[in-house]
């Protein structure tokens, strides 16, 4: 078989995916790039799922379909790839779908000079409407030093200012040399739950000689606003950072560098568990409110004003996305509230933001607050209400 013919194995998850797993392995089967396997792992699905997965199977013999007792996700992806015999390997996951071009082109991307791992852009897809991710800039990188590497890592994880362009930490918009992602994989917690593939592509990266991201948006992360796993639980969410950051420190610090990763990995996780300490300080929000349009608040300074259930909804949402700075949380009754975060409104006028989100759910609530931002001369088009909408 030639270089060019080689097989590509993907490696697909599922677990209760019923309303989304037809759409998903309709998009990979009808791949233009056709020398594949598809590797399913049913997790112990209890809804109609292994049922749809068995009907693609037996009209198409390039998947192959192994049905497990729930284990979690790193369990079922370890699964497959101990079934996969493709010399480079995707993942997939059971709510998404990818372009039908997305494996030609990662595959022309990595062998264009034999690199390890070849990147494309995702989109984010809610209520079927949908965000751009971040620009992650097209590029190519021969890795020949450590502290490269090092340095690529801080970036992932701080989107710091290394002159390196960011790369997402999510296993599925990449495919990798399938010996590299095999013996990294080996190292990954099977009951890890959180952040599998932050840590997973950390060590990726200390690994790699070359890496390469193209500009071309392939894979549609869909997002289901019924799924527990986007119901917050704040408590829950602590546990698992502190997890995240205790698998990192364990696996970083027996490698090469690691007086340098540790310090990004420390402002890390200052950030990652000062966010989620501060979400339980502000209390569980139960009715799950969200800002709808978040991507277009990547990269700017963000105001919120008001305190209530909503605001406290929005200042977690907005501290979980790196791309966003909040500069300021105002409310016109901030001397109510004991929390020193809360300030008031007329620091709007010597402060500078690019938008201020007005955080209610009531249309006329938002307008008396939109009018006495204009009385204060506070820039029209910085004002910002759309209805939240509610997770579930």
């Amino acid at each position: 078989m030639n270089e060019k013919d080689a097989l590509i194995s993907i490696i697909i998850p599922v677990y209760n995916a019923e309303k989304t797993i037809y759409k998903c392995l309709d998009s990979v089967t009808r791949q233009t790039y056709s020398n594949i396997e598809i590797i399913i792992i049913n997790d112990g699905s209890t809804d109609p799922s292994g049922k749809i997965c068995n009907e693609f199977a037996k009209t198409d013999k390039r998947i192959r379909l192994r049905n497990i007792e729930n284990a979690g996700v790193v369990a079922a992806r370890k699964v497959g790839l101990s079934m996969a015999t493709g010399s480079y390997i995707a993942f997939v996951d059971s709510d998404d779908y990818i372009d039908v071009d997305m494996l030609e082109k990662l595959y022309a991307a990595i062998q264009s000079k034999d690199y390890d791992v070849s990147i494309c852009r995702y989109i984010i897809e809610k209520e079927n409407k949908i965000n751009v991710t971040e620009d992650n800039t097209a590029f190519e990188k021969n890795l020949e030093s450590s502290d490269e590497r090092v340095q690529l890592i801080a970036s992932m994880l701080l989107e710091a200012n290394w002159n390196l362009p960011r790369i997402s930490y999510n296993l599925w918009t990449k495919l990798y040399k399938a010996d590299l992602i095999k013996k990294t994989f080996e190292l990954i917690p099977e009951d890890m739950n959180f952040g599998e593939d932050l840590l997973c592509n950390c060590l990726v990266l200390l690994k790699v000689n070359g890496i390469i991201q193209i500009e071309d948006t392939l894979y549609h992360y869909v997002i289901r606003e019924n799924s527990l796993t986007n119901t917050p639980d704040m408590y829950q969410r602590y546990f698992n950072e502190v997890k995240l950051c205790t698998c990192l420190i364990g696996v970083l610090s027996r490698q090469k560098n690691w007086e340098t990763t540790q310090k990004s990995l420390l402002r890390f996780f200052d950030y990652r568990l000062g966010v989620a300490k501060r979400a339980i300080e502000l209390g569980y929000v139960s009715d799950n409110f969200y800002f709808p349009d978040e991507s277009k608040l990547l990269g700017k300074k963000v105001a919120i004003y008001g305190m209530g259930l909503v605001g406290k909804a929005y200042y977690q949402q907005f501290s979980g996305n790196r791309s966003i700075q909040i500069v300021a949380w105002v409310d016109r009754l901030w001397t109510h509230n004991k929390d020193d975060l809360i300030q008031s409104p007329d620091i709007l006028t010597r402060i500078d933001y690019d938008v201020i989100i007005i955080a209610v759910k009531d249309v006329n609530m938002a307008e008396e607050i939109r009018t006495h931002l204009l009385k204060k001369k506070i820039c029209e088009e910085k004002i910002v209400w759309v209805k939240p909408e509610i997770y579930g």
